[in-house]
Parts: C-alpha cells; structure tokens; sequence
C-alpha cells in the first residue's frame, strides 16, 4: 500500500509558544484596544462640539449618539484593562524564569572558576612564593646600593662650611673687578707666546690679586708679573 500510496508527509510540530510570544500577542491586542478607544475620543469631543450648537430634538438625538459612543469605549477600557493585568503577569513570570535561568548560568561559571582556582592553586606553595618575595626584596637593596656606590663624588672635599663659602665668593668677586681691568694681561700673553726681545709696556695702577686661589694659578700669575718687571 506504502507503494501504490506513497507515505504520508511527516507532521511538523509547531514550535511551542513562549512567555516572551504570550507578551507580544498581549501588547498587540493592547495597541488595536489603544487605537479604537483614542477613535472613540475623537468622535466624542466632535459630538460635542455638535451638542452645543444645536437644540432641541436634534440636540437630543446626538446625545444619545454619544451615549452610545461613551458605552462601547468604556467596554474596551476595560478590555484593555484586562489585557494590562495578563501581560503584566506573563511579563513577571518571564522576569523569574529569565532570571533563574541566569542565575543557573552563573552558578555554573563560579562551579567552574572554583575548579580552576583549585587547580591553580595547587601548582603554587607559599613557601615558594614568600622566598621568591625575599630574593626579590634582596635584589631591590643590593641595586639600591650599587647606585649609591655609583652616586658618589670623587676628590669633592666634604669639610666645607660657610666661611670657606663665604672667602670663595669673595675670591670671585675680586677676579672679576681684576678682569674687568685686565686687559694688559691679554698682550702679555701674546708677547709670551710670540717671540721677542721688549717687554710689553708697565700697566698704570696697581694689579690686584685674588684671595685664597689655588696653588698652580698664584704660580701663573707671579711668572706673568715677572714677565711683566712687576
């Protein structure tokens, strides 16, 4: 018979509905109640309008339009009503639902996390760690040390105080009025390094000589004098 007949094509169940299609269909039935109640309104204001211009039977006869009117909007008001209370309800339950379902999902994921920290945790020993942590400490101090060590100035005489502070900068002072009327010193020292046989010519006024100079520069200068017949 299978053969003469063919089989039959298999049935395809529909999909089941869900909280979230129950809410949809509920919102849109909400919106057709919304439009047809927002008509009512406007076909109520314009019976209105209508009520106050006229009078008499006329008048009459749009009130009872309008009460007509009035009656079916308040019976899809409370349709509407309804249909607000259900979808409120599936929504609440699709919330839970949503919720437990996350909940489930991060239960798992912290059931996971736990393994792994377990697994990780035995691969490390304190003992390990707190040595690892003073090898460490120890490297810090010794690199501390080397650029102290490095920091050092060498040959800077460290016994100085304000007087000696106070007689160097006198010291400058008095070089620099000295080279500020020195400017002899600058043709002796082109006659010394050009040979000849005169001396320059004796500077008028006394040369002044600075105060607590280094040795080799005190020598320099009583050469030049020399050279001078100072």
């Amino acid at each position: 018979m299978k053969r003469l007949f063919g089989m039959g094509k298999p049935t395809v169940e529909a999909p089941k509905p869900t909280l979230g299609d129950a809410s949809k269909r509920l919102e849109e039935r909400g919106n057709t109640l919304d439009a047809k109640i927002k008509g009512f309104d406007e076909k109520l204001a314009k019976l209105a309008q209508d009520i106050k211009k006229t009078r008499g039977p006329a008048q009459q006869r749009l009130k009872q339009q309008a009460l007509q009117i009035l009656q079916q909007k308040k019976a899809y008001e409370g349709q509407r009503n309804q249909i607000g209370k259900q979808q409120f309800t599936v929504d609440q339950i699709q919330f839970t639902t949503e919720t437990m379902q996350d909940t489930k999902l991060q239960v798992q994921a912290m059931r996971d996390a736990s393994k792994g920290l377990q697994q990780e945790f035995k691969s490390m020993k304190m003992g390990d760690i707190d040595k690892l942590t003073d090898e460490l400490q120890g490297l810090m101090e010794d690199a501390n040390d080397i650029q102290e060590v490095l920091a050092q100035q060498f040959g800077v005489p460290e016994d100085l105080d304000e007087d000696d502070l106070a007689a160097e900068l006198d010291a400058l002072a008095a070089q620099m009025e000295t080279e500020g009327d020195a400017s002899y010193l600058d043709a002796a020292l082109k006659s010394n390094m050009t040979p000849s046989t005169s001396l320059p010519a004796r500077p008028q006024g006394t040369v002044v000589v600075p105060q607590a100079r280094p040795q080799e520069e005190t020598t320099n200068i009583s050469e030049l004098e020399q050279q001078l017949g100072l």
